[in-house]
């Protein structure tokens, strides 16, 4: 592995066998280790593992699930699939997502990473996308992300010591590869449906009824002091990282926008802000008011 500084403070890097030629890439797609973390998805993760087990029936691949120890039935099931399925391995550790994912990719024996969430129910898009990455040159070796599944080669991931001890770890993984002028590719296509309830995805995953009381309330403090730390650690300008990573990965138009909120945490006063919309909508009051908002344009009507 070979790397030299650009005057932008990016590392240029190469990793062998990272596909950066423009040679076709034909052959079998070789072995996968689908690795996940899980948290209190005891009411999807059934549904969940079989999904990948028949999108992913026509590959070879082993899946390591990691449990932070979830109260409800999520290691129930989880213990059962083990006994039903082959080459599934479940691991029970108390950690955030981004270390349990450290720990489900250390523990595959694959060269090639699928990293998947266990409360999304996947379609045919996954296979597609990881078609696409095993036979576009430009693909294959580096990290790719689509929606928040991703494919990662286990030298991409070893290039820069795995995934952070974070929740909020998607991008910090794509900043850090960036950063490091290593491959990393993202496109906004959602690979399956998402079963978490609708107003609590992303950025309001803390009022998830998965949680209890005193969860929401740490949950909400740890990823705020999660994104305020990356933020400062990162120091980049992310339009330009959006620019540079965003690519068509040809499995239909963008299911949805490209955002994060991290702009959100550049100045005291956005930061504000956006912290009074995140009161406001675990108090209610978000959503009171879009009621009422709704019903008055109805009346002029």
């Amino acid at each position: 592995m070979e790397g030299a500084e650009s005057s932008s403070g990016r590392r240029d890097m190469s990793i062998e066998g990272s596909g950066s030629g423009n040679e076709k890439v034909d052959g079998p797609i070789p072995f996968l280790g689908v690795c996940a973390t899980n948290y209190n998805c005891g009411q999807m993760i059934g549904e969940h593992i079989d999904s990948v087990y028949r999108v992913l029936q026509e590959f070879d691949f082993e899946y390591v699930v990691v449990d932070n120890f979830s109260k409800d039935n999520s290691w129930e099931v989880i213990e059962r699939k083990a006994g039903e399925l082959k080459n599934f391995r479940a691991i029970r550790k108390r950690c955030k997502r981004g270390i349990g994912r450290n720990i489900a990719y250390r523990s595959s024996k694959a060269d090639y990473i699928v990293v998947v969430d266990t409360d999304t129910i996947y379609t045919d898009l996954l296979a597609r996308l990881i078609e696409a990455y095993f036979h576009r040159p430009e693909l294959k070796g580096s990290g790719i992300r689509a929606g928040y599944t991703g494919i990662f080669s286990r030298a991409i991931l070893d290039a820069v010591g795995g995934w952070g001890n974070l929740n909020c770890d998607d991008w910090d993984m794509t900043v850090r590869l960036w950063k490091a002028g290593l491959p990393m590719r993202v496109y906004p296509v959602r690979l399956g449906e998402n079963i978490k309830e609708k107003d609590f995805a992303s950025d309001m995953d803390f009022l998830s009824n998965r949680y209890g009381r005193i969860e929401k309330l740490t949950r909400w403090i740890n990823v705020e002091v999660e994104r305020l730390g990356t933020n400062g650690r990162w120091k980049v300008d992310l339009n330009e990282v959006y620019r540079d990573v965003i690519t068509d990965l040809e499995l239909g138009p963008p299911t949805h926008r490209v955002y994060t909120n991290l702009d959100d945490y550049t100045s005291i006063r956005r930061y504000l802000l956006f912290m009074r919309y995140k009161v406001f909508m675990a108090l209610g009051i978000e959503s009171t008011m879009q009621k009422w908002s709704l019903e008055r344009r109805k009346r002029k009507h």
